[in-house]
């Protein structure tokens, strides 16, 4: 004989519910590389093992190690349409520089983290880069950027409040031409790593890192918030490439960056929106035009028992 248990107490709430969000939003650096501890005070769950910053990973052949930088950003919801939110933004460095798979070329870098690509012997001879339309914008020295350097240390100039707020950072646009700052403006605008610094990262040392971020522990950022959808579920995903200083409101600069990657191939199975910070909706199928079901499968129910 079958039977029902007593059952429970409806409610329209589901406890496994996760929330996403789409659209830029305002975040403020909590942690840096967080510990196991940390992470289970700030992002409520905790995981297994501490957490491991460097590593090795094997590319074309070669063991090259790679550094691991997570920022634990935080929403605050006066700034963010109500919206509070803790979430990981992830930045790798790989002890590579960084070549360009189509042109050969490799990405320089300046001391105000201007960066271009130039030619294996451009940057043999120290000698000034040229694009089609003239120089390219670097100033004094530069040198091979490694592997996720520039968006590390863009993001970081943007958070801090070094120089200006574009790609372009150190130079006046004066009478439609470019001129680097002199003296104590343009030393205002410093915001690379030296060699030194990121070879210590190598090894675990992030507290050039962390030095940088504390010189403006209350600053804020925009970054753009998305969906990634992976085997029929989303997680939420943060665009790392590319973020906007906190007072700057045109997001063309950003739009352009994600419709580039994707014409590249990338982030695939991602969706983003370019409007403020809001909560992602799944819009519901509209059922109204559906073609009615013929039969029922399981056939009429009897209208008297058999038994």
């Amino acid at each position: 004989m079958m039977a029902f248990a007593k059952g429970q107490v409806s409610s329209n709430s589901s406890v496994s519910e996760i929330k996403r969000y789409i659209g830029v939003g305002l975040v403020n650096v909590v942690a840096v590389n967080p510990t196991k501890a940390e992470i289970k005070e700030l992002m409520g769950y905790e995981p297994k093992e501490e957490p491991q910053y460097t590593g090795v990973q094997e590319i074309d052949g070669k063991q090259v190690n790679f550094a691991r930088v997570t920022f634990i950003v935080k929403t605050n919801p006066e700034h963010n349409n109500g919206i509070e939110t803790t979430q990981m933004m992830t930045y790798f460095i790989r002890n590579q520089y960084r070549r360009g798979s189509q042109t050969g070329k490799y990405q320089v870098i300046d001391e105000y983290n201007n960066s271009a690509w130039a030619t294996e012997d451009t940057i043999k001879n120290k000698s000034q880069v040229m694009y089609a339309n003239g120089p390219a914008k670097l100033i004094g020295d530069y040198r091979p950027a490694y592997v996720g350097e520039w968006e590390l240390a863009h993001f970081i100039r943007q958070y801090i409040w070094v120089g200006s707020a574009g790609e372009t950072s150190g130079f006046d646009y004066i009478n439609g031409v470019w001129i680097p700052k002199t003296g104590d403006d343009l030393k205002n605008c410093e915001s690379s790593f030296s060699v030194d610094e990121i070879q210590r990262m190598f090894k675990g040392d992030f507290s050039s890192i962390k030095s940088n971020i504390n010189l403006q522990p209350t600053n804020e950022v925009k970054v753009l918030f998305g969906i990634r959808e992976n085997d029929g579920k989303t997680y939420q995903d943060i665009y790392t490439n590319y973020v906007l200083r906190s007072n700057v409101s045109n997001y063309s600069k950003l739009q352009e960056r994600i419709e580039e990657a994707k014409n590249n191939g990338g982030l695939n199975g991602r969706t983003y929106e370019f409007c403020d910070l809001k909560e992602y909706k799944v819009e519901a199928t509209d059922f109204s035009n559906a073609t009615p079901v013929a039969e029922d499968p399981f056939g009429a129910a009897p209208t008297t028992s058999p038994w």
